[in-house]
């Protein structure tokens, strides 16, 4: 099955400037780094001992999954479309010394073998999925045991993202401004 690459999940994501601007946002901005650290210790908590265990994170953009489990001892693959997101969580677990696995590829054709991992997290991407239903099924043949999936509710203020994102694109283009601090929608 061929997906969409002219989707935007694959044409943002693609660009440098979109990876940097992700990572900045998701991680300097102290409301989202607060919710990540939550998430992360949520996950570390109710996976239990992870110390060798194989871990795919599917969508793992810049690494902010996969490089808290892989510091936990885990084995960890982190798989993304985006070559240019995958260079930055790369460089970043360098930078720490961790070992990871990065892989290029597509969530809705994974090139692992059946029941390969121990668990596949796919942490705030099934929403830019051309077609979740055969990207979930594509995370569930190659898990083994569990499966961890986070989405922004429906009803969250994740609803009013569009109208958000289209304010600030008209204020930007009336005042010409480069760069302004955002709250983030996680």
């Amino acid at each position: 099955m061929v997906q969409n690459k002219q989707h935007y999940s694959y044409v943002i994501y693609r660009k440098k400037v979109a990876a940097l601007a992700f990572d900045k946002e998701k991680l300097e901005n102290e409301v989202s780094r607060m919710f990540l650290d939550e998430q992360q210790e949520w996950i570390l908590k109710h996976l239990g001992n992870i110390r060798n265990k194989k871990i795919l994170d599917v969508g793992a953009g810049t690494g902010r999954i996969s490089i808290p489990l892989a510091s936990a001892g885990a084995s960890v693959t982190a798989l993304d479309s985006s070559e240019v997101m995958l260079k930055i969580a790369k460089d970043k677990a360098k930078k720490k010394g961790i070992d990871i696995k990065f892989k290029v590829g597509d969530a809705h054709k994974l090139p692992f073998s059946d029941y390969e991992f121990d668990t596949v997290i796919s942490i705030r991407t099934l929403m830019h999925f051309v077609n979740w239903k055969k990207a979930l099924s594509e995370i569930c043949r190659v898990s083994k045991n569990n499966v961890v999936l986070d989405f922004p509710p429906v009803l969250g203020f994740t609803l009013f993202a569009p109208l958000y994102l289209g304010f600030k694109k008209i204020f930007k283009m009336f005042f010409n401004i480069r760069s302004c601090s955002t709250i983030s929608m996680n």
